[in-house]
């Protein structure tokens, strides 16, 4: 698969925290590619790369039209957090 080829140069980049391509178990064909980088200014530089620039060359040969997000992160919270907000629903609900 060509997106596999493609994950391990993107892995590779300076700032490149992550990059992992899933697929939409309900739609064929469908893919989300999700990349985290250490700062805002390296996915600039990872949008101008070539390697980004052949992601949407094959995203363009598809025939449907991409969609786009990019989320900016200003907290990652773990599983401590969700457990901390349930019991303090729970104690509030008098359990």
């Amino acid at each position: 698969m060509v997106t596999r080829a493609m994950l391990g140069p993107t892995q590779a980049l300076l700032g490149c925290l992550a990059c992992r391509c899933y697929r939409d178990l309900d739609q064929e064909g469908v893919l989300f590619l999700v990349e985290e980088s250490s700062s805002p200014e390296r996915m600039q530089r990872h949008l101008r790369s070539d390697e980004f620039r052949l992601l949407l060359a094959l995203m363009d040969l598809s025939g449907v039209p991409p969609a786009f997000k990019v989320h900016e992160v200003a907290k990652t919270a773990d599983l401590d957090t969700v457990m901390a907000g349930l019991s303090y629903e729970q104690r509030k609900a008098g359990r």
